[in-house]
């Protein structure tokens, strides 16, 4: 599914940029780019090859990849596994493809890891269509009621591969660990073909091979330049970024809110607190895509000091969070990213 998750904020497609070519980008081999819109949303793929045909069939392989994964978790998809999960789960047990097995399984696994924080689980029924990173027609995200379980109800059958919704009213939505799959499963397509350099980025979630010849992608995190006309930058090589960053909202909107009885307890949602909220972002980078992708959308929701105390759990991660009104909380590794002048 190449959309945003239902959670208030909102997406946008930050590509990482290249630095100007250098004495390793020489005349035998060269970068090959493709851009292009699959399912409403930008993907970026770029691959170095020493044979241009090659280059580009090797995007072209990763683009075909990261549609085939569309087809399968897309909701706006009738024929998709997931519309299809969501449509008969709650009545009865529902065999699932392999991938979407190990999808949901690791989803649940993500879920426990961030006490509740990140979760697949949505209330079904109407809701306000709005549109999310130029996709129409993904409905708002429902305001939970109190004591609402975060982390049951997705019921999985090792031995069958069936999954079942315990109760009718219920449905999954993949989010941002879907858009995070398709870019993993293009990577693992660059690598078969023999891709050493090249990066895949789609909806705030990059994967890069190797690094950029001799040289690390610098990733645009901040959504504006400051005062001083600069814009935070993260640099990235061999690993995975995930950027999400919140929408702001108006009067009377519903702000879903995490609260825990103890620190180490499961973060339940409190509906209580409604009305503006400031935007903020948050950026993870990882070795782990999926991972990366979930603990960026629970640190989102938790934001500033709690969203930072989930970081432990994914070890070798690190994390920067800018709130709306400029506040930086990062770890050490990323402390020090720089601010760079902003292209005109």
């Amino acid at each position: 599914m190449l959309t945003a998750r239902l959670q208030p904020r909102q997406l946008r497609f930050d590509f990482a940029r290249r630095t100007e070519p250098g004495p390793l980008d020489a005349p035998g081999g060269g970068w090959s780019r493709r851009q292009e819109s699959i399912g409403g949303v930008s993907v970026l793929v770029e691959a170095w090859a020493y044979d241009a045909r090659c280059g580009q069939s090797m995007c072209a392989a990763a683009l075909e990849e990261m549609l085939r994964v569309e087809r399968v978790t897309s909701p706006l998809r009738p024929g998709s596994e997931l519309s299809r999960i969501n449509r008969e789960a709650g009545q009865r047990a529902v065999s699932l493809s392999a991938e979407m097995y190990s999808l949901v399984a690791r989803a649940l696994e993500l879920s426990a890891l961030t006490r509740g924080a990140f979760d697949i689980r949505v209330a079904a029924g109407p809701a306000p269509a709005e549109v999310r990173g130029g996709l129409p027609g993904d409905p708002a995200p429902p305001e939970p009621t109190a004591g609402s379980p975060r982390a049951r109800g997705v019921l999985l059958d090792p031995d069958r591969h069936t999954l079942r919704l315990d109760a009718p009213d219920l449905r999954i939505d993949l989010g941002g660990l879907a858009l995070a799959h398709a870019v993993e499963c293009a990577a693992r397509v660059l690598r078969r073909r023999g891709a050493t350099h090249a990066i895949v980025s789609v909806g705030g979630h990059t994967r890069v091979l190797g690094d950029r010849r001799g040289r690390p992608w610098s990733v645009p995190f901040a959504d504006a330049a400051g005062a001083e006309g600069t814009a935070r930058r993260l640099a990235l090589a061999d690993g995975c970024l995930s950027i999400v960053r919140e929408r702001q909202h108006g009067p009377g909107d519903a702000i879903t809110r995490f609260e825990a009885d103890e620190a180490a307890g499961p973060l339940e949602p409190s509906p209580d607190h409604r009305g503006p909220r400031p935007g903020r972002s948050v950026a993870v980078r990882a070795a782990d895509g999926l991972a990366a992708a979930a603990l960026a959308e629970a640190m989102l929701a938790l934001g500033g000091e709690r969203g930072m105390t989930l970081l432990p759990a994914l070890p070798g991660a690190e994390a920067v969070i800018v709130e709306a009104q400029g506040q930086v909380r990062a770890s050490p590794g990323l402390g020090d990213a720089p601010a760079s002048p902003v292209a005109q």
